[in-house]
């Protein structure tokens, strides 16, 4: 969020900013903000706070979702408990589909790199 607020206030000019932040796009854990002031009318585009990785089919894959399925490999948890350990956590999980598909391309990317 810092560097969200860095970045709008360089493109902002109000004297006294009230921000506010507002989650527009849920990728998984990624999410999209747009930030806006109480005091103008000031409104961002939208902010990825994330960091994805081109794939050569599909969608790319986000950063912070494959780190979390590296988890699946290192400590032999299982979808269902990594969807606990985030409820537990408060955060929103990604569903159980996508994750599948995610951590079948992390497995295909883990045996490329293994070769």
């Amino acid at each position: 969020m810092l560097i969200a607020t860095m970045c709008c206030k360089g493109n902002h000019g109000c004297d006294q900013p009230s921000l506010d932040y507002n989650i527009t796009d849920r990728k998984g854990l990624c999410v999209d903000i747009k930030v806006s002031c109480h005091n103008c009318d000031f409104c961002s585009d939208e902010i990825p706070l994330y960091t994805s990785i081109p794939q050569k089919h599909g969608k790319p894959l986000e950063v912070l979702d494959i780190s979390l399925l590296l988890l699946v490999f290192c400590l032999k948890f299982g979808i269902s408990d990594l969807q606990l350990l985030l409820a537990c956590l408060n955060i929103q999980a990604p569903n159980m589909r996508d994750m599948q598909r995610k951590l079948n391309t992390v497995a295909d990317q883990v045996e490329d790199m293994g070769q």
